[in-house]
Order: structure tokens, then C-alpha cells, then sequence
């Protein structure tokens, strides 16, 4: 069986880059696969999800500012609820320009893969989008989220940055059978000067190669905005990166066929051509940016990524007297018409018909006769609350199952919500309580209790506690009573002199340049004779010098 042959790119008399001539001349990649077993068509609607990423800022200084990136996420996604069948609550927008709940911090985004694996049906097709900063070390290529901080250290890069052979697990533990992923990620060097380049290398290419044969996925097609050894420019009178923006202009229409469809060879094609042009005339003939594509498992030039406005009017004219009916479209109106019913055996009749539906989670539950219907919105609303609820349905933090109930006061889940905010929030108390506990018995372990007497003879008890010492005489006597800071103790000795009773000196921090000394005595002399009990020596002052080391922290030099 013949192999597909790959699109083919504009011939330019630009000399290209070593790197770019071990790829095909279009930098378009197929599969070599059978096209029996090729797929040409995407699920449907109900069944795609995006996740949209754009970081234009960036927390660590050293890291340089993008102009366009949060505009590529934000007129990406957009265009694949417009013109690629993409519901709008099921793509998920993370910009820079967003609320603090959709920033492109590492955490957020790596959480977002993790909830879409719950989401995303298996027949499903899930679509990432990445603009912004992305950087190679040691052969191995990162995304840099807003709070990345960069480094020439692998360790502490993955820690900050988002490996993309971690991404790719992701998507991979999500077991969706299509995707599709868009990178614009080698735009300038993020830790140099603007206009310092950040080629694409095959670190990048590597990650997201899925692996068709051994059912990694059934299909995938990742489409990069520049060839190997090149970067990525932005668009400065849109405020885009040049790739994003052909490919919006692409979805929008620019590569449509005269049916209004824009089929994935299609669109592939378009922005292949449309970047170099475009870039030649704003930035000259010697700036180069090549966008290629790797694709596997698709029948790409048969698979249709958006349809524009001209194809319905093209379907109307090319059979006169036929109205075209959309499946969705007649899913949809069967929908509204029961959304607001009070009668399970309505949403029975959904099920029924639409087992797979978009709306079938919510007519389960509204299908049970127990189960009030509630005061529910349109359909995409239902569907938002769904989605919601699944990115925190697994959630150990309380306030998320708060937010649901304050964003849906009367959704679907308030009742389990509230029973995870009750139940969380009482480990949480317990948690708590067992770490007091614990450093109550800590503390309690490392006090101790001294009889000693000041030196002025008083008795008492001295306390070595961590961080602080206190004596109280055993008469109640508030001006010999002291509470001492370790922070104020410079250092601790045993007293040397043979004619006094064994005692501890203690040097403190100077006063107005007058140095400062306390003395406790840890010694008694032997007592007793000829009509009292005997009584021996005691020494105590090794035992209160390890216990102030201890508390206090200190360094124990021995003379």
C-alpha cells in the first residue's frame, strides 16, 4: 500500500539549517501506518477537551518578560469553541492575564492534567496548548510555568519547571485514544537578552512523540511553531507569536477548502506557508521560522479540525430544497426542552437516547426519583458545574469544596461538598491538635528542673526550658524571681574556684558595653555530725550545663 506522502512547503531560496535538512522538505512528519487503520474524524463534541496555556510573566526576575503569549492562549481558545467543536467549559484557560485560580504556575497546571484524566473520555480527544518560555538542559527539554526559577541544574529544574517527559506522561495516564498538541515554546533565550535566540532542538521533538504501534495513543498529531536549530518570533502589531496567530487565522478559515471545512493536512499547510511569508515581510528575509509537524494515526488530509460559517452555507447550496440537520443541534433542543422538569422518566428518556450524550452525567442524576431537579440553568452551565466539580472532587484542601458551594448554591453536590468541608476540616482540627500535642510533649521532655540557689544564696528552682531559663525562689519573692532568653546567654561555664561551693557561671550579651554574668550554685556541702543525719556533697552543675547547651542550642567547646 502506498505511504502518504507529506505535505509539501513553498521551495525558498533561504539556505536551511543543518539540523532542518535531516526532516522532510514540507517539516511535516506522517504516518507510515496503513490507512486502513488511519482515523478521519475527530469525536465528537461532547468528548474534546483543551487545556490552553500562555505565560507572558514570570516570577523570577531573571527570567525575560513575552509579549504575546497570554493573547496566543486566550485567541486559541476561542477559536476551538468557534470553529473546532470545542464545548467552552471543557477548554481551560491558564494566562497570566487570568484570575489567581488560572494562573500558569507549575502547580495549576500539572493539577489540571491530573483532573483531566478523570474528565476526558477514553475515545476522547484532548488538545494541549503551550506559549511561552521553554528552555533544553542536558538533553532534556522544560516548560517554564510563571513561577519557574531557571537554572543549568537538572535537579532544581525539575522542581520548578515542567519536564515534558512528564507532560506527556500525563497525558498518557489520562488513556485518551487522540491528541493533538501545540508548542510555541522556543520564542528567545528566557534567562538572556530579547533578542538572544532559544532554537528548537530535538529534546522537544523527542517528548512528544507518542508511540502509535505499541497504543501509547491511537492517533496524535503535535504541530511546533519552528524547525529544529530555529526559533520563534512574536508578532508584534498583534501581540501574538506569529505561529499562534496563523493558526487561529487558519482554524478561522484561512485554510478552508471551498466547503468551509479546514482539514489537519489543511491547516498544517496554511501555517507552514503563511509564517515565512508574514515573517519576511515584518522582520526581512533573514529572520527564519519554519513550523512542522509530526503526525501519526490520522488520515490527515481527510481529517477535519473546524468548520467555518461557508460550510453550512456551501452544504445548503450544493442540495437545493434539503435543510442539513446537525446531530449535536437536535441533541441540544431535546435537551432544553426537559432541562427545567421535575419528572425523572424525562431524563430516562435522554439516556435512553443519548447514552453517551453530552448531558448524560447530569440526567443519571436526575433521573432518580428522589433527586429534586433543582433550580438549574442552560445546558452549558449543567456542564460547567460537572467539570467543576470533577477538578476537585478528589481535593484534600476544604476550600475548594467551599468555592463549589459558593460558585453553586444549589448544584448537584452541595450536600457531599458540604459533608468534605465538615469531614476536612476536622482532620485538619485533629492534625492540629496531635501537633500540639506533640510539641507540648516535646517540650515537656526537654524541660528540666534544678534546685540551685542565686547568687545572692537564695534557694529556688531554676527551669531549663527550650529557648528561655527561669528561677524561682522557693519563698515567694518576685524581685529575685528571672526569666532569661537563650538569645540573650553568650556562654556557660562551671565555676574554678576551690573555696566556693560548685556553681555555673553564665556570661550574657554586654549592656551598654558592661559585660553581664549570673551565677547559680550547684552545690551543697556534706552535713550532719553527732545528733543529725549525715548527708553527702552534691554536684549538680555537669547536669544544668548539658541541660542550657541543649535548650539553647549551643556549641560545646571543651578547654
Amino acid at each position: 500500500m502506498p505511504q502518504p506522502q507529506p505535505t509539501v512547503a513553498p521551495q525558498t531560496t533561504e539556505p536551511a539549517s543543518r539540523q532542518l535538512q535531516q526532516l522532510p522538505p514540507a517539516q511535516t512528519q506522517t504516518s507510515t501506518s496503513s490507512q486502513a487503520n488511519q482515523i478521519n474524524s475527530l469525536p465528537v463534541s461532547a468528548k474534546r477537551w483543551a487545556l490552553v496555556i500562555g505565560v507572558d510573566k514570570y516570577q523570577d526576575p531573571q527570567i525575560s518578560p513575552l509579549k504575546g503569549s497570554d493573547n496566543d492562549a486566550r485567541l486559541i481558545a476561542d477559536a476551538l469553541v468557534r470553529y473546532a467543536g470545542f464545548p467552552r467549559d471543557q477548554v481551560i484557560l491558564l494566562s497570566t492575564d487570568q484570575p489567581a485560580e488560572r494562573q500558569p504556575t507549575r502547580v495549576n497546571i500539572l493539577r489540571r492534567l491530573s483532573n483531566l484524566s478523570t474528565a476526558v473520555p477514553k475515545d476522547g480527544l484532548l488538545l494541549v496548548s503551550f506559549a511561552g518560555h521553554g528552555m533544553e538542559r542536558s538533553g532534556q527539554a522544560f516548560l517554564l510555568p510563571s513561577d519557574a526559577q531557571i537554572s543549568d541544574q537538572i535537579s532544581f529544574l525539575e522542581e520548578t519547571a515542567i519536564s515534558m517527559n512528564r507532560v506527556k506522561e500525563r497525558i498518557k495516564e489520562t488513556g485518551v485514544s487522540q491528541v493533538v498538541v501545540l508548542l510555541d515554546a522556543c520564542r528567545n533565550d528566557p534567562g538572556g537578552r530579547a533578542d538572544a535566540i532559544n532554537p528548537l532542538s530535538n529534546a522537544y521533538t523527542n517528548a512528544f512523540n507518542f508511540d502509535v504501534r505499541n497504543r501509547e495513543v491511537q492517533a496524535f498529531a503535535t504541530v511546533y511553531a519552528t524547525g529544529i536549530g530555529q526559533r520563534a518570533y512574536e508578532y508584534t502589531e498583534k501581540k501574538q507569536g506569529y505561529f499562534s496567530w496563523a493558526v487561529v487565522e487558519g482554524l478561522k478559515g484561512g485554510a478552508a477548502n471551498d466547503k468551509g471545512e479546514v482539514t489537519l493536512s489543511q491547516l498544517v499547510k496554511y501555517v507552514q506557508e503563511t509564517v515565512p511569508k508574514r515573517l519576511a515581510i515584518d522582520l526581512g528575509s533573514t529572520k527564519q521560522q519554519r513550523p512542522f509537524a509530526m503526525i501519526e494515526g490520522y488520515r490527515a488530509d481527510e481529517l477535519v479540525v473546524a468548520v467555518t460559517s461557508s460550510a453550512s452555507n456551501a452544504a445548503s447550496a450544493s442540495t437545493p430544497g434539503m435543510t442539513m440537520v446537525d446531530p449535536a443541534a437536535i441533541e441540544l433542543s431535546f435537551w432544553e426542552s426537559i432541562k427545567n422538569s421535575n419528572n425523572p422518566d424525562d431524563f430516562k428518556a435522554y439516556l435512553d437516547k443519548y447514552p453517551d450524550g453530552q448531558f448524560a452525567a447530569l440526567a443519571k442524576s436526575r433521573a432518580q426519583p428522589n433527586r429534586p431537579a433543582g433550580n438549574s440553568g442552560a445546558g452549558d452551565a449543567n456542564s460547567m458545574e460537572m467539570t467543576y466539580w470533577n477538578a476537585i472532587k478528589d481535593s484534600r484542601n476544604p476550600s475548594d469544596f467551599k468555592a463549589y458551594v459558593n460558585k453553586f448554591p444549589n448544584g448537584l453536590f452541595v450536600e457531599i461538598a458540604n459533608g468534605r468541608v465538615a469531614l476536612l476540616e476536622a482532620d485538619e482540627r485533629e492534625k492540629e491538635k496531635a501537633k500540639l500535642s506533640a510539641a507540648e510533649a516535646e517540650r515537656a521532655r526537654s524541660t528540666h528542673l534544678f534546685d540551685v540557689s542565686d547568687g545572692s544564696r537564695t534557694p529556688g528552682t531554676l527551669t531549663v526550658a527550650p529557648g528561655a531559663l527561669a528561677f524561682e525562689p522557693r519563698k515567694q519573692n518576685e524581685k529575685k524571681g528571672m526569666t532569661l532568653q537563650c538569645s540573650e546567654i553568650k556562654r556557660v561555664e562551671a565555676g574554678q574556684s576551690a573555696f566556693v561551693l560548685p556553681h555555673v557561671n553564665i556570661f550574657l550579651t554586654p549592656t551598654n558595653g558592661k559585660e553581664r554574668q549570673l551565677m547559680f550554685y550547684t552545690g551543697t556541702p556534706a552535713s550532719g555530725g553527732l545528733f543529725s543525719p549525715a548527708k553527702p556533697a552534691t554536684n549538680i552543675t555537669a547536669e544544668v550545663i548539658n541541660a542550657i547547651i541543649e535548650a539553647c542550642r549551643m556549641a560545646r567547646i571543651n578547654k
